[in-house]
């Protein structure tokens, strides 16, 4: 859904999804939502084609 959005609001939108996410949590996302600034805040983790972007 994000890839609809203007940058600006991709990262807001990020930011806000790193709050809600547990420590040590994961962030699924679709096959065609790849995050903007490589995740940032999140630690990515590709796994047989799969992203996984961990709250670090």
């Amino acid at each position: 859904m994000i890839i609809y959005f203007d940058d600006e609001t991709r990262k807001k939108l990020i930011n806000i999804f790193y709050r809600l996410v547990s420590p040590g949590g994961v962030l699924l996302t679709g096959t065609g939502e790849l995050l903007p600034d490589g995740g940032a805040p999140f630690q990515i983790e590709s796994r047989n084609g799969i992203v996984l972007y961990h709250k670090k």
